[in-house]
């Protein structure tokens, strides 16, 4: 659903999307390549969305009862509407997948809500924390984010970079690990921290459990 433009085509008009949807599930670059990918739009054009849209969206996926629910979108602040429904989905067994922001330092809502999401940071290919990756206490997984390639608008290809592109590592992990789990979602965040892989660096603000690690997931699972 396209909650930017009240319409059930949510077609993406800015890449963001699309890039961010194929990191999960494309049959080229993604990662859950057999999932059932759904496109539940809030961020316009330009990559910006309000609260109401995001709160709706969520709520959508609730009422739709889907597994797993990517949020490549935030902002410093966010109003206590938006943790409830959060809360809401986590508590009826969704499991609740963020970026954890780019400013390199602090809060980036709804990642730092805590509990109830699971916020994302992101690494370089050597392992390290890149500068945009957002340092807070709430950071739980990291995964790759600079230079992604996957899937764009107009049938295109690109490499972004950013916690948006770390998050669907995870969402996507997250659905590879569901159905081997037969949908269980209870105990699927403690799997996929405790077989995170350490750069060697205990600073779970900067990289929270380590790098995700979807075949140590799969194999701990089979």
């Amino acid at each position: 659903y396209d909650f930017v433009r009240d319409t059930e085509e949510p077609m993406d008009r800015n890449g963001h999307g699309t890039h961010v949807a194929g990191i999960a599930a494309s049959t080229n670059y993604g990662i859950a390549i057999e999932s059932t990918l759904y496109s539940v739009r809030v961020l316009d054009e330009n990559g910006s969305g309000t609260e109401a849209d995001a709160i709706a969206g969520i709520e959508w996926c609730i009422k739709n009862s889907i597994h797993v629910a990517n949020m490549s979108f935030g902002g410093p602040v966010a109003s206590q509407a938006l943790e409830e429904v959060c809360r809401y989905a986590w508590q009826h067994g969704m499991l609740l997948v963020a970026a954890a922001g780019n400013n390199g330092y602090g809060p980036n809502y709804p990642a730092a809500f805590g509990e109830p999401v699971i916020a994302v940071a992101a690494v370089d290919e050597n392992l390290q924390h890149p500068d945009f990756s957002s340092i807070w206490e709430t950071n739980d997984i990291s995964a790759p984010g600079v230079g992604i390639a996957s899937t764009y608008i107009n049938e295109g290809y690109a490499r972004l970079s950013g916690t948006s592109m770390a998050a669907p590592h995870v969402t996507g992990s997250l659905a590879l690990a569901l159905s081997i789990a037969s949908g269980e979602e209870d105990g699927l965040e403690g799997i996929m921290k405790e077989t995170a892989e350490s750069n060697g660096f205990d600073e779970p603000e900067v990289f929270g459990a380590g790098l995700v690690r979807t075949d140590r997931m799969a194999k701990h699972l089979a």
